[in-house]
């Protein structure tokens, strides 16, 4: 049997015994998950709906967190730094960051993925003095 439709944004399938809840971000933007009781669908779309209201809703991209440097570099720090100030930030984030990180989804980029990098620049066999160190986590 077909999903059903049991509430606005929300659907239950009967054969699969879940529940599907439509996420509108806007401009034709959406995202569908699944839970497994009726209760769990309503509580995560009432969320959803108070944090967009409180506008703390990001809708999904996939942009990586490479892609959000190069752009941090040219757009918004780069415009007001001194050459030398920015060649630094530069290298350091196309030398070491990009290669360990980069590749992540900005919005699946975690705390502990940062916190394995910065043991990985600390203790690992390329790895950088203090001052490189903390510059690169600063």
């Amino acid at each position: 049997m077909a999903r059903k439709t049991i509430a606005t944004n929300i659907a239950y399938d009967d054969s699969r015994k879940k529940y599907y809840v439509t996420f509108h971000y806007g401009k034709g933007v959406k995202t569908v998950k699944t839970y497994t009781s009726k209760a769990e669908a309503f509580k995560a779309l009432k969320q959803f709906e108070a944090d967009k209201a409180n506008e703390e809703v990001t809708p999904p991209s996939k942009e990586t967190f490479g892609d959000w440097l190069t752009y941090w570099l040219q757009n918004v720090v780069g415009p007001n730094l001194r050459p030398t100030t920015l060649n630094g930030y530069t290298n350091i984030i196309r030398k070491h960051i990009i290669p360990a990180l980069g590749s992540i989804e900005l919005q699946k980029l975690s705390a502990a993925d940062i916190r394995a990098y910065y043991q990985q620049i600390q203790t690992g066999r390329d790895a950088l003095s203090q001052n490189s160190c903390a510059s690169t986590t600063n």
